[in-house]
């Protein structure tokens, strides 16, 4: 009979919202640019604060002082003509995952349901896919490549608490440093400092929903969330800054905007300010902040 190790202490469990400030939006199209939406492209940069480990689900012989060990997950590359030997890269979907997680845990959401409900706030910024049952979502996220190309050789490797299990959903969990336990296996990780850009590709978002999707990313500074595996042993911490906008008009006046600088800092300084939230998804955002710290 297998045996686990004990489940880590460092985590807090985040509340289901069960009410929310901003309804779903039934009524989106992706035909033409709606007035009062916001349309375009955010450009983030992701900087590492802690080892950041994205696993393609293999694994690697790398060196420990041990001696040769099979260490957990090969970081996840991108392989072009450019980079023949790849590159490390955030793939769009962890950083959405993230989202969408922090994202019920403010708006409310499908409280962990084995299947996306389709109809909350959540599930209409972000989209879904359920069986035969889909929605393209209106704010998509691109996958965060290195900003410098010198940064493709800080790549170490870190001896971290093995995983535990059994890994059973039982509910949103905020991880926050590591706590040290027994058991440790090697992983390979991006190492601090290193930056990553990705973009957010908005479709008719509403002011206030982009608000709260900054919000949860912690573009407002006030907290880093953890992105990859090993969140458990306290790795993945990212500082999120939003670097420029490039924003479109409604179908009347589709001339572009492109923002940087103290312009961009006002513009998204207001979304954040009108981020609808009720007291209990304040709440959440609270103890975000308090568990991820930067």
């Amino acid at each position: 009979m297998a045996t686990f190790q004990q489940v880590p202490s460092n985590y807090t469990q985040l509340p289901a919202v069960t009410r929310t400030a901003l309804p779903a939006d039934d009524g989106a199209t992706f035909d033409r640019p709606l007035p009062d939406r916001v349309n375009g492209r955010l450009d983030l940069v992701l900087t590492t604060l802690d080892p950041l480990h994205i696993g393609s689900g293999g694994g690697g012989i790398a060196a420990t002082q041990q001696g040769d060990a099979l260490a957990h997950g090969i970081i996840a590359h991108e392989r072009s003509k450019e980079h023949p030997d790849g590159m490390p890269v955030i793939p769009g979907a962890s950083i959405k995952g993230v989202l969408r997680s922090h994202l019920e845990a403010m708006l409310g959401g499908c409280d962990m349901e084995p299947q996306p409900c389709g109809a909350c706030p959540t599930c209409s910024l972000l989209g879904f896919i359920a069986g035969d049952r889909q929605q393209m979502g209106r704010l998509g996220v691109a996958d965060g490549r290195l900003l410098r190309q010198a940064d493709a050789d800080n790549i170490g490797l870190l001896l971290v608490p093995r995983p535990y299990g059994p890994r059973r959903q039982t509910g949103r969990r905020v991880y926050g440093p590591r706590v040290d336990v027994r058991n440790q296996v090697p992983y390979i990780v991006v190492l601090q400092g290193v930056t990553f850009q990705t973009s957010l590709a908005l479709v008719n978002v509403r002011r206030e929903e982009l608000g709260a999707a900054l919000l949860a990313l912690g573009a407002d500074g006030s907290f880093c969330p953890r992105l990859g595996g090993g969140k458990f042993a306290g790795l993945g911490r990212v500082r999120t800054r939003v670097e420029r906008a490039v924003l479109r008009g409604d179908y009347r006046r589709p001339s572009l905007r492109r923002l940087s600088g103290p312009e961009l800092t006002a513009e998204v300084g207001s979304w954040i300010e009108s981020a609808g939230l009720s007291s209990e998804g304040w709440r959440a955002l609270d103890t975000l902040r308090k568990v991820m710290r930067p």
